[in-house]
């Protein structure tokens, strides 16, 4: 039903890939950038798809998306699959691009060990050092909220803003940031 609702917005894009699951952890992909490639997977659920895509910046530069959206950890269960979902999508990316974006729900804040290990070994960047916590969720008490949306960056892409979106209905609230090339010298 979320994909059904969201479908005004998608006709705006050029790519849409839609992977919606019969119970929770969907995903939606959608640009205007050209698409080389995109293939879903499912690294170790599997209800719980990651993304992986190739797109292609003005001229011929090339960087990889990675969209992510993990079980969060629920009373009782082990998270070990889900973390290692979390770290072996941004530490195995397909084309071994140096440069690549990765964004979802994670289900988990940016200071845990899994997300500290995400970005450690695959060499990330999280915009939100430095700049506060930017709490997601939930969306209608950010202030006891927690941080389990994230984008991050790595290689020679540069933050130019980064910011969460006013609630929109959905329990998590989105983050949107532009994201440039780098400057050329």
């Amino acid at each position: 039903r979320w994909i059904e609702n969201i479908e005004p917005l998608l006709s705006a894009y050029q790519y849409v890939e839609r992977h919606p699951q019969p119970e929770a952890f969907g995903l939606v992909f959608a640009t205007n950038l050209p698409v080389l490639k995109s293939n879903v997977v499912e690294n170790t659920y599997r209800d719980t798809p990651t993304l992986y895509a190739t797109l292609q910046l003005s001229g011929s530069r090339l960087i990889e998306f990675i969209g992510l959206h993990p079980k969060p950890p629920l009373p009782g269960w082990n998270t070990k699959l889900r973390d290692e979902n979390i770290v072996k999508a941004g530490t195995q990316t397909p084309d071994r691009l140096p440069d690549a974006v990765v964004m979802g729900d994670f289900n988990d804040v940016p200071w845990s060990r899994t997300t500290t290990k995400f970005r450690e070994t695959g060499e990330w960047c999280d915009p939100r050092i430095g700049r506060g916590t930017f709490p997601t969720f939930p969306s209608n008490l950010l202030l006891l909220g927690w941080p389990l949306d994230q984008i991050m960056l790595k290689g020679a892409l540069e933050l130019h803003s980064f910011e969460v979106l006013p609630d929109n209905g959905s329990d998590h609230r989105a983050l949107v940031a532009t994201i440039c090339e780098p400057s050329k010298s």
